[in-house]
């Protein structure tokens, strides 16, 4: 976890280092609860998603219009989406180089 989550975590995004972590786990307690923790991300992320849409479409939002993250038939949902990832790149970069200028 230490080496996976602290020392490349900034390498990675998080789906990509949970996966490696599920797959070097041996004890299936740890793998349900890591699971678990994929299964809530997932949803906070649709829940924030679902919020979005409330906001921009007010009252003409409706719950079976929401989207997955992967279809691009939603222009603005990817547009957001998109601009996230360069804020996280953005954010990952800025935070390297802070560290190695002191």
């Amino acid at each position: 976890f230490h080496k996976l989550f602290l020392e490349e975590g900034e390498r990675q995004n998080f789906y990509e280092r949970l996966s490696r972590l599920e797959k070097n786990l041996a004890d299936t307690d740890e793998k349900q609860i890591l699971k678990s923790i994929r299964k809530q991300m997932d949803q906070l992320l649709y829940l924030e998603l679902t919020n979005f849409h409330a906001i921009t479409k007010g009252a003409d939002f409706d719950i079976q219009d929401l989207e997955s993250i992967h279809s691009r038939f939603d222009p603005t949902q990817h547009e957001l989406m998109a601009r996230i990832e360069d804020l996280i790149k953005e954010d990952v970069s800025r935070g390297q180089t802070l560290k190695h200028s002191h």
